[in-house]
C-alpha cells in the first residue's frame, strides 16, 4: 500500500484521535501501509486545491504518496453553490495528477449529518450532498480516481453521531475508519476496482 495521505476536515481529525486511542498505531491495520492524517476542523473542498499546493510545496522532495483519500464538502453544503463544487473537484483531480504523480486520489463520500448548521432545509441539503457525492464519483473516476462509500451511515442512524448531529460517536468513528481500511485494502489488492464497497 505505501504511503497514505488521508485529507479531510474535523471528521478525519476525530478519526486520527479515535485510532490512536484504539489501535496500536495510526495504520489502524492496513498491512504494509504508512497513513499520515491531515484533518483540519472547518476545511472546505473550494479550499482543497490550494491546500494541496501548499502541502506539495511544503513536502518538496520528500516522497509522494501512493494513494490520497479526500474526505471533504460537508461544510460546503450551504455556502457554495453545486456549481463552485463541481469546478473545485475537477481543479483537485488535476491537482494531484499534476503535483503528487503516480498517487491514486480516493474521493470519501460526504456522509450524511442529523442536522446542518447551514441555512437550508433538511431534504434540500441532503438532495445537495447526494448529488456532489455522484459528480464526484465520476470526476474522480475518469481521472484515474477511486470511490470510497460509506453506505452504513444514515442521518437516522443517530447512533453514529455526537449530540450536535454533525461529528461521530464513537461508534461512528469507528464504522468511518473501518470504511477506510477496508477500502485501502481493496484498492491494494484490487486495483483495477474503482470502487468500495464494489456495488
Amino acid at each position: 500500500t505505501g504511503l497514505v495521505w488521508i485529507i479531510g476536515d474535523s471528521l478525519v481529525k476525530w478519526a486520527a484521535t479515535f485510532a490512536l486511542g484504539h489501535y496500536p498505531d495510526l495504520d489502524i491495520g492496513v498491512a504494509a501501509a504508512n497513513l499520515v492524517w491531515r484533518g483540519a476542523p472547518g476545511a472546505t473542498l473550494l479550499r482543497l486545491p490550494q491546500r494541496l499546493r501548499d502541502m506539495a510545496s511544503r513536502h518538496g522532495e520528500r516522497r509522494t504518496p501512493t494513494m490520497m483519500v479526500l474526505h471533504l464538502g460537508g461544510n460546503d453544503l450551504g455556502t457554495a453553490t453545486l456549481t463552485q463544487m463541481e469546478a473545485a473537484l475537477r481543479e483537485v483531480v488535476v491537482t494531484v495528477q499534476r503535483l503528487f504523480p503516480g498517487c491514486t486520489p480516493i474521493w470519501s463520500d460526504i456522509l450524511p449529518r442529523v442536522r446542518y448548521s447551514r441555512a437550508g432545509s433538511q431534504s434540500r441539503l441532503e438532495a445537495c450532498r447526494k448529488n456532489i457525492n455522484r459528480r464526484a464519483r465520476g470526476i474522480f473516476v475518469r481521472g484515474g480516481g477511486r470511490i470510497l462509500s460509506h453506505p452504513r451511515f444514515s442521518w437516522e442512524r443517530l447512533e453514529f453521531f455526537r449530540e450536535d448531529g454533525v461529528h461521530l460517536s464513537n461508534l461512528g468513528n469507528k464504522g468511518f475508519l473501518d470504511d477506510i481500511r477496508e477500502g485501502l485494502s481493496f484498492f491494494s489488492l484490487c486495483p483495477r476496482g474503482v470502487r468500495y464497497p464494489p456495488f
